[in-house]
This record gives structure tokens, sequence and C-alpha cells, in this order.
């Protein structure tokens, strides 16, 4: 993938993924299908540091992988996205080894307290919209200073 169709599809995200689309928890009646609706987006939580942080991330990929199963295409969309940015993050901070064990107690958290699904897919979601944005300015920036053309000795795209 070229750089300018990476920066096309990260472009393409943060636009299907605009800060007016948060999420917020509100169960179905009746349905057991999603714990979580569109509604207005909630702010990006300060990053911690060590292990809490790893933690977080943890429960970021956990809720992205949540997001993925949804009914609502925004949502079902985000979700791998979004789990791979939280896997890269966890893999970053060296969390890699316990990465097993930390999913399996956000979902076990999950699953002994459901209620707690929505506001994290919430917060999580934000995040990535967040970062997403970032990278799309960065990424406009580049094109804009440099062009859109690949670089001379750069591969060719397949």
């Amino acid at each position: 993938m070229t750089l300018q169709k990476f920066g096309l599809l990260c472009s393409a995200c943060a636009l299907l993924l605009a800060p007016t689309a948060g999420l917020a928890q509100t169960p179905a009646s009746g349905q057991s299908a999603q714990p979580f609706a569109l509604a207005q987006p909630a702010p990006t939580p300060a990053p911690t540091l060590g292990g809490a942080h790893i933690d977080a991330d943890a429960r970021c990929l956990a809720a992205s992988m949540v997001m993925s199963t949804a009914n609502d295409p925004q949502l079902k969309t985000m979700g791998p996205l979004a789990s791979i940015y939280f896997f890269g993050r966890i893999d970053g901070h060296g969390g890699r080894a316990s990465l097993e064990s930390r999913l399996a107690t956000q979902f076990e958290a999950f699953k002994a307290t459901p209620q707690i699904i929505g506001p994290s897919v919430q917060t999580c979601a934000q995040m990535f919209i967040s970062r997403g944005t970032a990278f799309k300015t960065a990424a406009n920036a580049m094109a804009k200073r440099f062009g859109s053309a690949p670089p001379k000795g750069a591969p060719a795209a397949h």
C-alpha cells in the first residue's frame, strides 16, 4: 500500500468516524444485541503510565473487539481498525507477553458487569477517533508539503 493510499484510507476513517458521532450506553429494550448507541462524544481520557496504561489499552482492545460484532455499521467498521490501533499501543509498551491474561481480565469484567461495556466503548472510540484525526492532519500536512507522488526511488505499488 502506498503512503498516498494509506493516507486516503486514514482520512476516510477519520471522516467516517467523525467526533460528532460519539458513543453512549443505551441498552435496547427486549434486545441483547448492543449495549450502546450513537450519541455525543466523550472527552479523551488523560494517558496513564506503566501497567495501568497497558490495562487501559487492553480494556480498549477488548471494547474494540466488542465493536467489531456490533449491528451498527459504523461501530462494525471502527472495531477492527481500533483493535489494530490498541494492539499496537500494547505491543509498543511491552505488554504483549501478558496480553492474553489482560484481555481475559477485561472480558471477565464485561461479563460480570455488562453496564461498563457502553462507557468503555465510548471512551475508547473517542480516543481512536482523536488519534485518527491527528493522523489525518499530519498526513494532509505531509501531502501538502511533499505532494502526493511517491518519492523517487520508492518501490512501485502493486
